[in-house]
């Protein structure tokens, strides 16, 4: 799959309340109809993430990438109308689109996980909108300070990124995802680049979503 070009979806899903009231045998079979239609996603790729307990008002997140918005809609309708998606809302989503880098002329595996069919345990997301200042500042400037950025990111090959470009179509400028198997990993690598020159111009970096992978019976599982 080329990564490049490719519309990524986060979806923050939160389970209603009436939900917990249902008994056994519907949820069960609400689960099972919410599965299946997860699982006979065609022109979306889409990965299942827990937010159980660890966000309020949400229990899942949904990552999505697809050639078109209309593609990640048109799953997401149907998904939140099979079983159990009856029961979800909306609590947060970020949607942007891949592209080429202005400072980095090619992207490694870790620079830009998007490609991979491996998923690691965790995944952060969140929005990000840099200060106006910043754009103000000449091409060359912007660049020695993204490659001192980079640089520090490289060290710490345990953690691979995702990023999509907002412009226009959503809150943030950006959407900003990293994958990993070690929490402690990502914790040291966000602490190294608070000292950097870049870190000034940041506007905006929150809401951050923290979730864990999971299958979709898993996840499912943690609901009920």
């Amino acid at each position: 799959m080329d990564p490049s070009n490719r519309f990524v979806h986060f979806a923050i899903l939160g389970i209603r309340p009436e939900w917990r009231l249902l008994g056994a045998d519907e949820k069960k079979v609400d689960a099972e109809a919410f599965d299946r239609e997860f699982s006979a996603a065609k022109k979306v790729s889409a990965h299942c993430y827990t937010l159980v307990g660890t966000e309020p008002d949400a229990d899942l997140m949904l990552w999505l990438t697809a050639d078109s918005l209309e593609d990640c809609q048109e799953f997401m309708a149907r998904l939140m109308n099979a079983g159990l998606g009856r029961y979800l809302h909306v609590v947060h989503s970020l949607i942007s689109v891949t592209d080429s880098s202005e400072y980095v002329k090619s992207h490694s595996p870790q620079s830009q996980s998007l490609g991979s069919d491996v998923r690691s345990k965790y995944l952060i997301v969140y929005p990000f909108t840099k200060t106006t200042d910043w754009y103000l500042l000449g091409q060359e400037e912007r660049g020695e300070m993204m490659r001192e950025h980079a640089r520090i990111g490289g060290q710490f090959k345990s953690v691979r990124q995702i990023l999509g470009y907002s412009f226009g179509f959503d809150d943030q400028e950006f959407v900003v995802a990293y994958e990993t198997d070690s929490i402690k990993d990502y914790k040291d690598l966000v602490r190294s680049l608070r000292g950097i020159r870049v870190r000034k111009y940041t506007a905006k970096e929150t809401p951050v979503f923290t979730g864990v992978y999971r299958s979709v019976s898993e996840a499912l599982g943690m609901l009920v």
